[in-house]
């Protein structure tokens, strides 16, 4: 009976305790330069680590960027500081390169230092920090200018990066190289730079008719970092040709007050209204009306010059009416596949002016022969 009672004593003994504790050990992140863990292109981080092994372990540390924490759930730093081996209390460094290591983009990585007992490799421990990727954007590209009656239309390219918080709109009436040459003013909104949201387009308004603007642009990210600026563009406002003797408006529906001789005529307000509750809630209608503000004047001079084509402008725009009618009797959220349809029957509408104009053009010719 005594055995017996002995034997139950080891059997509750090895339950309670299980397998033998394992030896311990210890990571721990001592120091990060740069301190505040914040990187750009070209730089690298130091960290400095501390490995303590209770009982003189020995096995492989490994320092991993991402991951969780286990071993090889990360990718391995690639300098050969990145990696080793240890045996008892040890301490070392890593350098990790923003160029090598941080290759997501800007934004943050975890880097952990993990050591790893080679008796036992569930045996391992680990200490992190965190490193951060901000580079300043590169310059905006694309900017181009076209000109309007006191006005000046700007659109660019969107930029790549998506922390992109804010653009700046430089201008002076004298070219320049850097942000401190761009000190023009009188624009309705405000002395260079004009500062505006995340967009690639801007309507600069309230600019003096023959005078040249030298513009550039840049923009700023979520952290403050400052982009270089564009390539510099320029634009002269002008007066609208052909269109002050007809109503005085700056920048309407030209050929169509041409056409039907009045701006206050019901398919120019028709048209008008399009144009400003359609053509201007979408970058592309907002493009297409850029373009028609650079030659729309030039047309319309045309038209009114020539009595003859104002009835070959008003058959060519009653589509073009009809249709914009339509689409505004539709209900907002599903005029999409209507202005699909609309910009067809504009092309279709613009071929039938242009050929008349051809036909009408050389009768005029034919006729002074």
């Amino acid at each position: 009976m005594p055995k017996i009672a002995a034997l139950a004593v080891v059997c509750v003994v090895c339950l309670l305790v299980g397998k033998p504790a394992l030896a311990e050990i210890i990571v721990s992140i001592e120091e990060v330069t740069p301190s505040d863990g914040n990187l750009s292109d070209g730089d690298v981080a130091v960290i400095n680590w501390e490995i303590e092994a209770t009982d003189g372990e020995s096995g492989e540390y490994r320092v991993e960027v991402e991951g969780d924490g286990s071993p090889d759930s990360g990718d391995l730093v690639e300098d050969s500081s990145g990696q080793g081996d240890f045996s008892g209390d040890i301490s070392g460094s890593t350098t990790v390169s923003a160029d090598d290591d941080l290759d997501e983009g800007d934004g943050d990585y975890v880097i952990y230092v993990i050591a790893v007992d080679d008796a036992d490799s569930e045996n391992y421990d680990f200490a992190s920090t965190t490193l951060s990727l901000d580079n300043p954007p590169d310059a905006p590209e694309g900017l181009s200018v076209d000109i309007g009656d006191q006005k000046l239309f700007l659109s660019w390219d969107s930029h790549p990066d998506n922390d992109i918080k804010k653009y700046y709109i430089y201008y002076d009436t004298d070219s320049g190289l850097e942000a401190g040459d761009y000190d023009g003013s009188g624009a309705d909104d405000g002395s260079s730079p004009i500062e505006i949201g995340d967009q690639d387009d801007y309507t600069m308004k309230g600019l003096e008719n023959g005078v040249t603007y030298y513009i550039r642009i840049g923009v700023k990210d979520d952290t403050g970092n400052v982009s270089p600026l564009s390539a510099e563009k320029n634009g002269t406002p002008q007066t609208v040709s052909g269109l002050a003797e007809l109503t005085g408006e700056e920048g309407g529906c030209f050929v169509a007050t041409a056409a039907y001789g009045s701006y206050d005529a019901p398919e120019v307000r028709v048209l008008r209204r399009f144009r400003d509750e359609i053509l201007l809630s979408s970058a592309a209608g907002r493009a297409f009306v850029r373009l028609y503000y650079t030659h729309g004047p030039r047309a319309a001079a045309f038209v009114s010059g020539h009595p003859l084509l104002t009835s070959a402008a008003r058959t060519a725009l009653a589509p073009a009416v009809i249709g914009a009618k339509c689409i505004l009797a539709v209900p907002a959220g599903a005029r999409a596949p209507a202005v699909f349809a609309m910009a067809l029957l504009c092309g279709v509408c613009v071929a039938l002016f242009l050929r008349t104009i051809r036909r009408r053009t050389d009768g005029f010719s034919n006729g002074a022969n």
